[in-house]
């Protein structure tokens, strides 16, 4: 729902649409939505929003956005209504202090601490969009959603398919350039690939496998690649409790030999059939897995570059000796979500092989997504070792704190450590840039030497998306994140 969510309402900021550079990255920069301009304060605590004048809301609401809704939809979003509760995420926003009205077409965020990356954090599709303060009393926002993006909600059919209308009236035009916007719902891969091409559908995130014979059989296909959004790895259970005497792990030698277990190109190769996509032409982003995805290259710290990037190599031999070390092999559960996708899966049930080689014997365990893994292992309740990820968000910060403040519900290995403390205020305080940069990247490497998270790679199942001829605008226009109902598809259109 929050990629679908991006194609109806706006944000105050957004992740400019981009063409991707030759590592298939974007600059990831915010830039207004529904914001017209904003002042903030010297001491970076306050700031000063004006609406655009020509946002408007779709129907039945139909009029423009006020200071009033944009504080509708923050307590919306915090539960601070009658009848709503938090939302997923607003635990992340305890920094705002307050969102107030100044005046009919001016907002004004105070918060209670420096938030160096604040126009990110407006720029989040995860947490707040903008609702018009009708909601739940003009319309049942549980039956359809009324925002103020370039696509109207038209229908939905659960399970099978999702249609928009072009908002004509919407502050970014003249797009969209398509009328109409239908999602279709195919769940089997086998489905949507047969789909594709017998032109039914007009994109597909494609298998490396099949990417030739697509290529083949439709002739002028468009590929595009974008940088890895996500990260993904080897969790685990309470990694700094060291009063544990059956958590093996909490000795950092053990989470190195884990890592240097890891054949991680030969995991990539079965994940993504890489030697595959080059083989057919194409110029494949890595898809090597770090602390912050490779979507953001200049905070970006590449394992095999990084301080302790002897961890980072496929070594067994070596990692085997270093468990021995520590005390030898063990046995301990292995959760994860097979709802990740078939990569994700994959990796997995290699992972287990690997580190029966070095004496570590994992039982699988699959859980269900939305009743088991993301109420309790994701927030690190549960024994053993764990696959868990994140991804979409638009700062590469939010994937520091999230996984490894002992204050984050996204912590699942329940790191505790006053130093990652220290990383996360240096970071949030600093309201220059290129200095939030240099702390990241130094906040990686150490998170490199304590492999409280073993990073494996990417969890989408594809690394290519391929558009049948028609097709155009693609290339120019990638998103960031989630936002690629909003910040992409309204620039596409179809070659006549």
């Amino acid at each position: 729902m929050k990629a679908l969510s991006t194609h109806v309402f706006s944000r105050l900021y957004r992740i400019r649409p981009e063409q991707p550079n030759a590592s298939g990255s974007i600059s990831m920069t915010p830039e207004p939505d529904a914001a017209e301009s904003t002042e903030v304060s010297p001491d970076g605590l306050t700031y000063t929003i004006k609406l655009k004048a020509n946002v408007r809301w779709h129907p039945p609401v139909n009029r423009p956005m006020t200071a009033d809704d944009v504080v509708f939809s923050w307590d919306r979003f915090m539960g601070k209504l009658p009848g709503t509760t938090p939302a997923v995420n607003s635990e992340k926003l305890t920094f705002v202090k307050s969102v107030s009205a100044v005046d009919e077409r001016t907002v004004r965020f105070t918060l209670t601490r420096k938030y160096g990356p604040f126009f990110s954090f407006l720029a989040d599709p995860t947490t707040i969009s903008l609702m018009p303060k009708e909601t739940g009393t003009a319309f049942d926002p549980a039956k359809v959603m009324v925002g103020s993006g370039p696509w109207m909600f038209d229908s939905w059919e659960p399970g099978v398919r999702y249609k928009f209308k072009r908002f004509d009236q919407w502050h970014g035009g003249p797009a969209p350039y398509f009328d109409a916007l239908e999602i279709n719902v195919v769940p089997e891969y086998a489905q949507r690939l047969n789909n594709f091409l017998a032109g039914n559908l007009d994109a597909l995130g494609i298998d490396g496998l099949d990417y030739d014979r697509a290529k083949k059989q439709i002739a002028g296909i468009h590929a595009v690649m974008s940088a890895n959004t996500s990260t993904y790895g080897v969790s685990f259970s309470h990694v700094t409790d060291k009063s544990r005497p059956n958590s093996p792990w909490t000795d950092v030698r053990v989470r190195r030999a884990v890592s240097m277990a890891i054949n991680r190109d030969e995991l990539y190769e079965a994940g993504y059939s890489v030697s595959q996509l080059k083989a057919a032409g194409l110029k494949v982003p890595e898809v090597w897995g770090a602390y912050v995805p490779q979507a953001f290259p200049a905070a970006y710290v590449h394992p095999n570059e990084g301080a302790a990037k002897q961890y980072m190599k496929y070594d067994p031999t070596a990692a085997k000796k270093l468990l021995d070390e520590a005390g030898g092999g063990f046995k301990a559960p292995f959760h994860y979500a097979p709802a990740y996708g078939r990569v994700p899966t994959l990796a997995a049930e290699l992972i287990v092989q690997y580190l029966k080689k070095i004496g570590i014997e994992l039982t699988a365990e699959p859980e269900d997504y939305p009743s088991k893994f993301v109420p309790f292992t994701y927030g690190g309740e549960f024994e053993g070792l764990a696959m868990a990820g994140q991804g979409g968000f638009p700062d590469p910060g939010n994937f520091l704190e999230g996984f490894y403040s002992k204050d984050s519900q996204r912590n699942p290995s329940r790191v505790e450590d006053p130093k990652v403390e220290e990383y996360v205020k240096k970071y949030y305080d600093e309201l220059d840039d290129q200095k939030r940069i240099t702390i990241i990247r130094e906040w990686q490497n150490y998170l490199y030497e304590q492999m409280y998270n073993v990073p494996t790679g990417m969890i989408g199942d594809s690394s290519v998306v391929v558009y049948q001829p028609y097709m155009r605008g693609m290339q120019d226009h990638v998103a960031g994140g989630y936002g690629y109902g909003g910040e992409a598809t309204p620039y596409f259109w179809r070659d006549a």
